[in-house]
């Protein structure tokens, strides 16, 4: 729960009493039980499961861009196991791209991203490719291209450009598919 809502909820409770000084009886009574009603309900949201006096309200609770069901985000997972913490990698990542902007797995687009950096870290490197930013590839020791059907043409011919662009002659090692498994 979003922890000022029952503050918030409570003095909007206290806002019917412009209202409560009206010459009309049914103003006075209807402004009267709205505003204890409001004021009930937002002092429930203290004690209900979750709020800020009940223990729960201390526990951990995973919260993805998605909400609370954090499997959603497991794939992303499960592609940061693939790679070597001292691998310096320069991605391809396709759910980024517009063409890709339907695809399920675009929700995880920047999970991918931010596992695969962290993991990465401390011994090596993970960065998405940019033409304006990297002019040579010399730093990275290998290319990944994440998309969300192997061999996608759009990614193949991005991919092919650019490593032409930077003069490097690439040869596609490994075809690994997690994500079209879970995603189709």
């Amino acid at each position: 729960m979003f922890p000022p809502l029952p503050v918030l909820f409570t003095i909007l409770s206290l806002w019917v009493f412009r209202f409560i000084e009206d010459t009309s009886k049914f103003v006075r009574y209807t402004a009267i039980g709205f505003g204890l009603f409001v004021f009930i309900w937002g002092g429930s949201l203290y004690v209900r499961e979750g709020g800020l006096l009940r223990d729960s309200f201390e526990k951990v609770q995973y919260f993805c861009l998605k909400g609370f069901q954090t499997d959603l985000f497991q794939p992303a997972r499960d592609l940061a196991t693939k790679i070597s913490p001292e691998g310096k990698y320069i991605v391809f990542n396709g759910f980024h791209e517009d063409f890709n902007f339907d695809k399920k797995g675009r929700l995880v687009a920047s999970e991918i991203d931010l596992l695969m950096r962290m993991k990465t870290f401390i011994k090596g490197k993970y960065r998405n490719d940019s033409r304006h930013k990297w002019k040579s590839w010399d730093e990275f020791s290998s290319a990944l291209i994440i998309s969300p059907t192997c061999g996608q043409k759009e990614m193949m011919n991005k991919f092919a450009i650019r490593s032409a662009a930077v003069g490097k002659s690439t040869t596609l090692k490994k075809n690994t598919s997690i994500l079209p498994e879970i995603f189709v």
